[in-house]
């Protein structure tokens, strides 16, 4: 809008003012009717291929997000697993074998880096040589580990 002389008297300048006023509400009320389209077009796309909406719903919180854990057992563990039952000297690549073999699900393509990852540090597993794993000596896999009884726990001291 091209701005008045300064000569402007103040009713005109109200006069301008509310017809300002009056244009901005009517723009607001525009805006309104056509996001409440949008929605309802987003929805219909939505119904029809099972797509999220918009970025308000989005970016709602979800409740279920697919049954909770993948695997009963941590990666680590079926490592631990897969060594001592073979008891022989393995490579990453023979171990993601093994691990694929146990059951264990992972969205990974390739489960040789999370392996490897994983075993680097583990204080059960020992590299004889380079690229080779084996299980330590002494170290107990899942399956061969005494269950720990209630009355076999030691008990904690009442603080004071």
């Amino acid at each position: 809008m091209p701005r008045k002389s300064s000569k402007m008297s103040i009713a005109a300048l109200e006069k301008v003012l509310q017809e300002t006023k009056s244009k901005v509400d009517a723009l607001k009320q525009k805006r309104e009717s056509l996001l409440k389209k949008v929605k309802d077009v987003e929805k219909q796309i939505a119904a029809m291929e099972g797509a999220p909406l918009g970025p308000q719903e989005a970016a709602a919180p979800k409740v279920a997000r697919g049954g909770g854990r993948r695997n009963k057992v941590s990666l680590i563990q079926v490592c631990v697993d897969v060594l001592a039952k073979s008891g022989e000297v393995m490579t990453v690549g023979e171990l993601a074998e093994g691990v694929a073999a146990a059951g264990y699900k992972s969205k990974s393509k390739d489960l040789k880096p999370l392996i490897y990852s994983q075993i680097y540090g583990e204080s059960r597993i020992v590299r004889p040589e380079r690229g080779k794993f084996q299980l330590k000596a002494g170290a107990v896999a899942a399956e061969e580990k005494p269950e720990a009884k209630a009355e076999d726990k030691p008990k904690r001291k009442a603080k004071k």
